[in-house]
């Protein structure tokens, strides 16, 4: 199945398995892929089957405008145990089944006699034995970074989830290099605020489906590896620029942000209830205390999107601006904490989260134990600085910020 990102996950094409295998689901070896090459609208869609010939393959590639396969190829010598194609769509690359050498194709002369090339040893291709049964092959590009982390000299820290040919779904390294990028920067003195947005399109849409089992199934309570564990962990503010898709994992992320600005034409979705997920980053329990647990049902059951004006009316993003303008107003609010007083800032959001876990009776005491903790460690020189400052602030009355 395709579905359509900008058009609530509308299915825009099914693809049957008779059309990938060329046969009966039940005679095929786990060689099936999906590959979509975004910068051509291209899906290239493959499998191989085992039948009396022996072990064939097919490989299709899609446009999905018109719902037409633009390109095939069949494959009856080694067939593939797997199969991926470049990001420029100039060469697919094989794993041979039989040989278990990996095999190029120029897609320029693809169809032309013996236009496989051989990266190993060629002479295995007849042997028979599936030295290549099980083998995987993945393109990983110019192996760009794809968490950034960038730190300037006033104190504010940026972070990017930067796959946007893949509209910033999340891998499994992906998600301990976001862990880890928070962690060290809620280590770090010298960073004050950070944010944190997605490049291209999307924030951010959620765990990327094709490792579902190796994410899934992996140590989910290893909170080392765990981006938002570490994000609720961090003490430095955390401020969401929101542009594009937060869908279900990426949803839950934007949630442990503390302050969320988001540009118009932003959608929040959890699709967790229509694909199968069940939530483990807190969206099912977040929510809820956000917006009402009335919405956060239908938000949830019905994989409802959540406009961004929706999103501020509900008191889920604090503001909402042009896309243009998204940054600049997330560096805004984060120059205007700079400017307090940098151990009362940290203080202030950790009784603030961690109050929100309590009753409020129990959050009330919670606040009066650490207001009795902050006064008594404070000295007189401390208290003769703060009646100064605000003796200062009172004769000067500099504008607000915000």
């Amino acid at each position: 199945m395709v579905f359509d990102l900008q058009d609530s996950f509308r299915p825009v094409i099914e693809i049957g398995h008779y059309e990938i295998f060329g046969a009966n689901l039940d005679s095929a070896i786990p060689a099936t892929k999906l590959n979509w090459v975004s910068s051509y609208n291209l899906l290239m869609a493959s499998g191989t089957h085992s039948g009396p010939s022996g072990v064939l393959g097919n490989i299709k590639f899609w446009d999905l405008r018109s719902g037409n396969a633009v390109w095939e190829l069949k494959e009856k010598v080694d067939c593939f145990a797997d199969v991926t194609v470049s990001d420029n769509l100039s060469a697919i690359f094989k794993v041979g089944v039989n040989s278990g050498e990996v095999f190029f194709t120029d897609l320029r002369t693809v169809g032309a006699e013996n236009s496989w090339v051989c990266l190993g040893d060629k002479r295995k291709v007849v042997n028979g034995k599936k030295e290549g049964f099980g083998c995987k092959i993945e393109n990983h590009g110019n192996q760009e970074k794809l968490i950034l982390v960038n730190r300037e000299p006033g104190g504010i820290a940026y972070v990017t989830i930067n796959r946007p040919k893949s509209l910033n779904s999340l891998t499994k390294q992906m998600m301990t290099d976001l862990a880890r990028a928070f962690k060290s920067l809620g280590a770090d003195d010298s960073v004050r605020v950070i944010i944190l947005s997605g490049s291209g399109r999307s924030f951010c849409s959620g765990v990327d489906l094709t490792a579902a089992e190796d994410v899934f199934k992996g140590d989910v309570k290893d909170l080392e590896t765990d981006p938002v564990a570490q994000m609720e962990r961090c003490r430095k503010p955390i401020i969401g620029a929101i542009g594009g898709f937060a869908v279900t994992a990426g949803f839950e992320i934007a949630l442990a942000c503390d302050i969320l600005v988001a540009a118009k034409g932003a959608k929040f979705m959890d699709t967790h209830a229509r694909f199968g997920i069940f939530p483990s980053w807190g969206l099912s329990q977040k929510l809820s205390r956000i917006i009402g647990p009335n919405r956060a049902r239908e938000v949830s059951l019905t994989a409802m999107p959540i406009t961004a004006e929706q999103a501020e009316r509900w008191g889920l993003a604090n503001h909402v601006v042009e896309g243009s303008e998204l940054l600049k107003k997330a560096r805004e609010v984060a120059e205007a904490i700079t400017k307090n007083n940098q151990d009362l800032v940290l203080r202030y959001k950790s009784v603030i989260n961690d109050g929100l876990k309590l009753q409020l009776g129990h959050a009330l005491a919670l606040e009066k134990e650490r207001a009795h903790e902050y006064y008594n460690g404070m000295t007189k020189e401390q208290f003769k600085k703060m009646q100064e400052f605000i003796a200062g602030r009172n004769l000067k009355k500099p504008p607000s910020k915000l």
